[in-house]
């Protein structure tokens, strides 16, 4: 596994960003001269204000996505093992507000950046 694999895509890290996420990061997502977008490999903590400055996104991991998401917004995004030895996405969520169980959206895939931009589309 390349250590790029580790943090959000451009497109979730743009999308978390602009739904208010702030968390300091180990990396952003730099755009060169080219207009071609890049992960800095240049592994420092980055904060919202100083990468809008510059014009930069920040780049949180995976797993900052998903415990932002469970944090700020009670959204819960886990990855479970069914019987049959697949691993399924769930996404749990609470309307604020309501005195109600959680509603879940099940998803039979294991491409964790769907989840993320469904579970994006709550907020």
């Amino acid at each position: 596994m390349n250590y790029e694999d580790n943090f959000v895509t451009y497109e979730i890290a743009k999308s978390l960003q602009e739904k208010g996420f702030n968390w300091l990061c180990f990396c952003f997502y730099k755009t060169n001269k080219e207009g071609e977008v890049y992960l800095n490999s240049q592994l420092s903590e980055c904060n919202i204000e100083s990468a809008t400055i510059s014009g930069e996104i920040i780049a949180p991991l995976w797993q900052q996505a998903i415990d932002w998401l469970r944090e700020k917004h009670d959204i819960h995004v886990l990855p479970v093992l069914t019987k049959k030895g697949f691993y399924q996405w769930q996404i749990y969520n609470k309307p604020k507000g309501e005195n109600t169980v959680f509603s879940f959206v099940c998803y039979f895939i294991t491409n964790r950046i769907y989840v993320i931009e469904d579970a994006l589309k709550l907020i």
